[in-house]
């Protein structure tokens, strides 16, 4: 948009009508300016047209206009002060920090103005479609809360009503015109889509009915050229966990609207590595097992949620010629320590690349990989001293004689169409969240890396 003259005085003469500190009525807004019934939220209002109409025509109503172009924001605020409203506040913020200023349930009416140009398919995570945007709007929304939609691109309406109802939402009635006037541009694309009864995935405390996600990538920088954030969006995880993230601080910018980051570097250049994106925000994090022998390599973190603890771990690889069996063993007995100490406080779900086959059924070719490393004697009885601590492995759970379920597959003499491989990345959890397990799966169709990604569903 082209910059509007004189842009510092016109907004300081309409200063009074944004929010410069927003977060400080999170929870509160209708008792920090009462008169109103409900509280509004429009993202993107531009120049205000519908801004002022909707606030006009619903008086009753507190209506909070987000907007992050300062030249389209000073004519939205001019527009509404000469009009003489009184229930309309600005916010020139970014949509992803709502939850940040909008208690749980306090938003009534969500109205989402769509741009036109669309942003281009590899900008998917900024559209105000994207999965991590809708699970925002859920826990913004009560029940029975409503999002409108309006654009005056036909096609775009049309895709964004898909999607919308492609993640869970309800058309409750059909589009009809709002403020058609000769300036109007929405043209009658304000459909209202209801919130359902039951939200997606995840609580805003991190209860349960979650999605967990936990992937090996051998190396995130290369992953992201082979569609990485598709396979996140796609996936519709409420906590994403990666391993071999292989980089360290300042060497990715991974932006992923609606999820909070956490990542545990290796003090060793491209080697090692973990990262979880969480869209239910933790109570607590931590990182490493507290041994100097163990936390050089940035092989654990741990999310403390309302209901259970969340442990992301990368277990050392006994190498070629068995040359760190000892070190794992040490590692082994650490590592089943720590969880059995949390274990005590509230129930654990462990996730990530374990480097060990347990059983023969859990990789091809049992008889002649003995003695390999992920498949000796000492790396399968530590995983039965795990299990034998109080802990279950979720996939051999709901499918304890299933074949062929693999996790990992070598480059090499074409393994992976062959599909000789190895399943050594898991979901465990505490046997008492056992009944908890809604579904375990392993998603051998996504590629990137030499290991596929794997899930977890609690209910």
């Amino acid at each position: 948009m082209r910059k509007k003259p004189n842009l510092v005085p016109r907004w300081e003469r309409c200063a009074g009508l944004l929010e410069n500190t927003p977060e400080t009525h999170r929870g509160r807004w209708l008792e920090d300016f009462p008169g109103h019934d409900r509280l509004c939220l429009e993202l993107g209002c531009g120049k205000g047209r519908f801004t002022a109409g909707m606030a006009a025509e619903e008086p009753g109503a507190l209506l909070c206009a987000v907007e992050k172009v300062p030249d389209a924001m000073v004519v939205a605020m001019e527009r509404v002060r000469d009009a003489g409203l009184t229930n309309v506040r600005f916010l020139d913020r970014d949509a992803v920090l709502l939850p940040e200023f909008f208690a749980p349930g306090e938003v009534s009416r969500i109205y989402i103005n769509f741009p036109d140009p669309w942003p281009k398919k590899k900008q998917f995570k900024r559209r105000l479609t994207a999965p991590g945007f809708q699970k925002l709007y859920f826990d913004l929304l009560p029940p029975g809360g409503e999002v409108w939609l309006k654009t005056d691109n036909v096609p775009l309406f049309e895709w964004s009503l898909e999607q919308f109802q492609n993640c869970g939402w309800e058309l409750r009635e059909p589009p009809r015109a709002r403020h058609s006037g000769r300036h109007d541009r929405l043209r009658g694309q304000v459909p209202r889509a209801g919130r359902q009864n039951k939200p997606p995935r995840g609580g805003a405390r991190g209860g349960m009915d979650m999605r967990l996600i936990s992937w090996n990538v051998n190396g995130l920088r290369a992953v992201m050229k082979k569609g990485f954030e598709d396979v996140f969006w796609g996936l519709d995880a409420d906590v994403f966990c990666l391993q071999e993230t292989k980089l360290q601080a300042g060497q990715i910018e991974l932006d992923l609207p609606g999820y909070e980051q956490f990542w545990c570097y290796a003090e060793k250049k491209g080697y090692s590595g973990t990262a979880v994106f969480t869209r239910v925000k933790p109570l607590g994090v931590s990182y490493n097992l507290g041994h100097e022998e163990h936390d050089s390599e940035g092989r654990v973190i741990t999310l403390e949620y309302e209901d259970f603890y969340l442990v992301c771990v990368y277990t050392p690889n006994s190498q070629d010629g068995l040359k760190r069996l000892d070190y794992r063993m040490s590692w082994e007995d650490a590592f089943r320590d720590y969880l059995v100490e949390l274990d005590r406080i509230k129930p654990v779900v462990v996730c990530g690349d374990m480097n060990v086959a347990h059983e023969e059924i859990d990789l091809k070719n049992p008889k002649t990989n003995r003695m390999n490393p992920g498949f000796t004697d000492e790396e399968r009885g530590k995983m039965t001293e795990l299990l034998d601590a109080g802990f279950t492995d979720t996939f051999r759970h709901l499918y304890p004689e299933l074949e062929g379920a693999y996790t990992w597959w070598s480059f090499r003499a074409a393994a992976r169409e062959r599909n000789v491989g190895w399943r050594i990345d898991y979901f465990l959890c505490s046997d008492r969240l056992a009944g908890r397990i809604d579904k375990a799966y392993i998603c051998p169709e996504i590629m990137g890396s030499d290991h596929c990604p794997v899930g977890l569903d609690l209910k």
